[in-house]
């Protein structure tokens, strides 16, 4: 199983909190009940033959729907429709 935070791109004029907001209520349902910036994630690497940059604004996040914290797993839903589990890692 491979481990990824759950994230999404920001659109353009969305600040990265508005994405963020946006985003989680998309994918898992529940907007955060509160957001706290914490920093910036810059990652430069090569895929498939050619050099990409990417840059990952990182966020706290308590969500509105506290029972989603007691499920062993959350539906993810992709904006192209594609679902998969996400598990807490504790």
């Amino acid at each position: 199983m491979v481990a990824v935070p759950l994230a999404g791109g920001i659109e353009f004029g969305e600040t990265g909190e508005q994405a963020i907001r946006r985003e989680l209520k998309e994918e898992i349902g529940s907007g955060p009940k509160s957001v706290r910036y914490l920093g910036l994630f810059e990652d430069i690497f090569e895929w498939a033959g050619q050099k990409r940059h990417e840059l990952f604004l990182i966020y706290d996040v308590e969500l509105a729907d506290r029972a989603l914290y007691a499920a062993d797993e959350v539906q993810v839903t992709d904006s192209d429709g594609s679902s998969y589990l996400a598990y807490w890692r504790r």
